[in-house]
C-alpha cells in the first residue's frame, strides 16, 4: 500500500506549495536553525497539533518517530521541493521542461545545492514506499501551478 498517491491530490499539492513557499522566505529571510522550532510553536498556539508534530518529526535531529502518513510525506516533500526549486533556477524553461531524470543527474552532485541533505530525501522516498523517480514527478507537478509565484517560470 503507498502511503502517498503518485496521482496529485490537493492537500497534497497544497502542502508541498506550502514547502517550497517556506523554502523561498528561509532563503530569502536567513532564517537560521530556529526556524523549526519558532514554526512549531506557531503552529501550536494556532492549534494545529498535527502539523506541528510533522514539523517536528522532519527535523531529523530531533529524533522523533513518525506518527502519521503527512510526518512521513512531509520529510519526503521538503528536502526534495527546495531541490527542486534550486534545479528550476539553473535550468532556463525553469520547471516546464524538468524532468525526474535531470533532478536525479543533480542530485548526484554534492557541489549542487550542496547545504541539500540527500539522505533525507533517499530517506523519505523510502520511508513513504515510492519510487525516486516518480517522487520527483509527483513534486515537479505539484510545483507548476505555482511556477511564477515561486520565481521557478524559466525564461522560455
Amino acid at each position: 500500500m503507498r502511503l502517498l498517491p503518485l496521482k496529485p491530490q490537493p492537500a497534497m499539492m497544497t502542502l508541498i506549495t506550502l514547502i517550497a513557499r517556506w523554502k523561498t522566505f528561509q532563503t530569502n529571510r536567513r532564517v537560521g536553525a530556529e526556524h523549526p522550532k519558532r514554526i512549531v510553536d506557531w503552529l501550536r498556539e494556532q492549534g494545529g497539533e498535527e502539523i506541528a508534530y510533522a514539523v517536528s518529526f522532519h527535523q531529523t535531529a530531533w529524533g522523533l518517530p513518525p506518527k502519521t502518513p503527512m510526518d512521513k510525506a512531509l520529510l519526503a516533500c521538503d528536502e526534495l521541493a527546495g531541490f527542486v526549486v534550486a534545479c528550476c533556477l539553473v535550468c532556463p524553461d525553469g520547471i516546464i521542461s524538468l524532468k525526474p531524470k535531470s533532478v536525479k543527474k543533480k542530485l548526484k552532485d554534492k557541489g549542487f545545492a550542496a547545504k541539500v541533505d540527500r539522505e533525507i530525501i533517499l530517506d523519505g522516498v523510502e520511508l513513504l514506499g515510492v519510487d525516486l523517480g516518480e517522487h520527483i514527478q509527483f513534486v515537479i507537478d505539484a510545483l507548476k501551478p505555482h511556477a511564477e509565484e515561486l520565481g521557478i517560470e524559466g525564461n522560455g
